[in-house]
């Protein structure tokens, strides 16, 4: 039985988690790693909301779904990675969004998240606090400052955004703060290219 692990809510209530061993026994507003996203969306609105460019910098062996119609609770939009060419369109990465006109903010947000996620991975190997550049940008000036919680199968991460003034003009970027979980294989394949 999967656990009903909505992040959401350590920002707005902070109510507890249940523990879990295996990152396939959460979800992130009612959406699971491993299913397909067939389950929740139609084909047409899935393909629609397919960010084609997304992954430019890699083997695009992946792709980003992108979802913005507002139906997620807190969450503003919701991101999906499927395999490029999976007809199934079985989920290796899913994450909620909150924009922000104030990284500060963001970070604040963050720091309020992590501590609560703390609580719950008190025995995961962390990462916390990593200041990583964002390869999408060729300026440099782009980054994303996360706390990761390695857990079997996957991981789980709070993260800001800070996207330079160049990504926000041509891409229509703003600061963000995504809350997600990753599959094991999803992560290796993107360590290819740090």
């Amino acid at each position: 039985m999967r656990i009903f692990f909505v992040l959401i809510i350590y920002i707005f209530s902070l109510q507890s988690l249940a523990k879990s061993d295996d990152i396939s026994e959460f979800e992130i507003e009612g959406f699971s790693l491993g299913v397909s996203l067939l389950e929740y969306f139609s084909k047409d609105k899935i393909d629609n909301n397919t960010d084609n460019d997304s992954y430019a910098y890699t083997d695009q062996k992946y792709v980003q779904v992108n979802i913005y119609d507002g139906n997620f609770g807190d969450y503003e939009v919701m991101q999906f990675t499927v395999k490029r060419n999976d007809k199934k369109y079985i989920l290796h990465s899913i994450a909620g969004g909150i924009f922000y006109s104030d990284f500060n903010k963001c970070l604040k947000k963050q720091k309020k998240i992590s501590n609560d996620v703390l609580q719950l991975f008190k025995n995961a190997e962390k990462l916390l606090n990593d200041k990583g550049i964002m390869p999408g940008d060729d300026t440099g000036k782009s980054y994303a400052i996360s706390d990761v919680y390695f857990i079997n199968g996957g991981s789980m991460s709070v993260r800001c955004f800070n996207w330079s003034n160049k990504m926000e003009k041509e891409k229509n970027y703003t600061d963000n703060l995504r809350v997600g979980i990753r599959t094991d294989e999803f992560n290796n394949w993107g360590l290819k290219f740090q």
